[in-house]
């Protein structure tokens, strides 16, 4: 869906800021933005929700899978914590709050 919104090189920080506004909920397999201090940085400033996967290196089916298994758990995560948040999905469908 990036692709569909975004330039395919569109910095982080811009598309973060964007999806957010919308009320969007990042989900994700670049674990490394939640690493990047300014990708962090807007992540909180943007008051983001966001799953990333745990591992990345899955197929397009097996990521698909995981974030199924993990929905129900999501869901409640997002109705019980206020954004900005930070959570990680993994492949058997567990979630972990982040921040």
């Amino acid at each position: 869906m990036h692709d569909d919104h975004f330039k395919l090189d569109e910095q982080d920080e811009v598309w973060i800021r964007d999806v957010a506004a919308r009320g969007w909920i990042i989900l994700s397999k670049d674990k490394e933005i939640r690493k990047r201090p300014n990708e962090r940085q807007a992540l909180r400033d943007a008051r983001a929700m966001a799953f990333f996967l745990a591992s990345g290196n899955m197929t397009g089916n097996e990521m698909a899978d995981a974030f199924l298994k993990a929905l129900s758990k999501m869901k409640r995560l997002h109705r019980k914590q206020p954004a900005p948040f930070v959570a990680t999905v993994t492949r058997v469908g567990d979630v972990s709050l982040l921040s």
